[in-house]
């Protein structure tokens, strides 16, 4: 049924979109839609407009995105992924916010050297020392405080362009602790370059080895004399090589943005904590994506799976809850990278098996963990043995070794070489071929 469904979803778009002969992106379209966005908020449009007008012409700008094409895959991908991203922070506090819960986003200050981690930890202990502390401080700032179009302006660009609400009232839970607080912004701005830097290397790295690799897989399948062991071992080493090659690419935008605003003194160092959380923290499939992974869609998928919970009525921390917000969560994630596919060519890339089984192996982690605290009388709470420590990165490892479906990648070219590595994959191929 599912892949039926998946099918059904590639011959629409690829009947409904020419993809052979798709126009050039204009030069002007993403400028247009930014404008659009961050002036609709900052100037005072009222909020029946902005519902009934903007937001209309908004999602228009987004999904047009489809009919053009910037005459790269990769780059279509990504493209549309900006697009999305800015459209996905509009509608968050533009529309479900103010409509659905009734509040209103105000800017916290992401504060000095002296900032915690956790805004709202702060806020709390503040309210419990002192439930009648009214400092404005607390208070933070709301659109409608702002008094000049200057004001306006800069609380609009902050807000669209933060994704995990680092210094809002919203700032999601479990950011990565910051180790650059006590920096000022120029030496912030050198260690993010020093971060670059490295990621660059790695990123180059990955590419060989990913090259090397996969070349060797591919002589290896015309042959059957090759060990078990071997395949193993390359399918592995080409796998994780992908995935921290994705990775690392998007960590050069993100050290590369955090050196640039930083050394302008457009942002603190507190607006840029790690992109992604400790690795050692990856010892279950539950805490990669509920801990480590980047959290850039987290508020959006809490703000539409909470919606549906309402719209059930479900109890509040109750078990369909909590699993009703965990399946809604990853389809969300299915949607979206459907998107930045359907964009790209007519192929989903195995978006649905993916996000989906990740949501089905996390319910089986949780089945499996109460079943061992019933057999041992260990607690929830108590801290993992050193036993259950290992077998959980081993456990992990094993995963997503097998459930990444990499050469849907390959086949639709998003896995293509940055400009700084003009000859690195013929260089690999070319070893991989003497190796061989």
């Amino acid at each position: 049924m599912v892949t039926y469904l998946v099918q059904s979803l590639e011959r629409l778009f690829a009947s409904l979109v020419p993809y052979g002969n798709r126009p050039l992106q204009p030069a002007w379209h993403f400028p247009v839609h930014l404008a659009i966005c961050i002036l609709t908020i900052a100037l005072p449009v009222g909020k029946q407009a902005r519902l009934l007008v903007v937001l209309p012409a908004v999602l228009y700008s987004t999904f047009s995105r489809i009919a053009y094409t910037t005459g790269a895959v990769k780059d279509d991908y990504f493209n549309a992924m900006q697009f999305l991203v800015l459209t996905l922070n509009f509608v968050n506090h533009l529309v479900l916010r103010p409509y659905l819960t009734g509040k209103e986003a105000r800017y916290m200050s992401s504060g000095s050297s002296r900032a915690r981690n956790n805004l709202k930890e702060k806020v709390e202990e503040q309210r419990t020392t002192d439930s009648r502390l009214q400092d404005s401080r607390l208070q933070g700032k709301a659109l409608s405080e702002c008094t000049t179009f200057a004001q306006r302006l800069g609380w609009t660009v902050r807000l669209l362009t933060t994704f995990r609400g680092i210094g809002w009232n919203w700032q999601i839970k479990k950011i990565p602790e910051n180790p650059d607080l006590d920096l000022s912004n120029g030496q912030a701005a050198v260690r993010h370059f020093r971060r670059l830097i490295s990621v660059l290397v790695l990123h180059a790295v990955y590419l060989y080895i990913m090259t090397f690799t996969g070349t060797l897989q591919t002589r290896m399948r015309s042959r059957d004399d090759s060990p078990a062991w071997q395949r193993l071992l390359l399918h592995t080493l080409f796998t994780w090589s992908v995935q921290l090659w994705m990775i690392d690419s998007s960590k050069i935008i993100y050290h590369g943005l955090a050196a640039t605003t930083l050394a302008l003194k457009m942002q603190s160092p507190s607006d840029w904590p790690p992109y992604w959380g400790p690795f050692s923290d990856c010892w279950s499939v539950r805490t990669v994506w509920g801990d480590s992974y980047h959290q850039l869609f987290r508020h959006t998928f809490d703000n539409y799976s909470n919606l549906l919970v309402s719209l059930l009525d479900l109890s509040r921390g109750s078990f369909a809850s909590r699993y009703t917000k965990l399946y809604t969560s990853f389809f969300v994630s299915v949607v979206i990278h459907w998107w930045f596919s359907f964009c790209a060519a007519p192929d989903e890339q195995g978006s649905f098996w993916f996000f989906m089984s990740q949501a089905v192996i996390i319910s089986v982690e949780d089945a499996g963990r109460w079943a061992w605290r019933a057999v041992t009388g260990r607690n929830e709470n108590d801290e993992l043995t050193t036993f259950e420590r290992v077998f959980g990165y081993v456990w992990t490892f094993c995963w997503f070794t097998y459930s990444w479906q990499i050469e849907i990648h390959f086949q639709m070219g998003t896995v293509e070489p940055m400009p700084f590595e003009p000859d690195l994959r013929g260089m690999a191929s070319r070893h991989a071929l003497l190796w061989m």
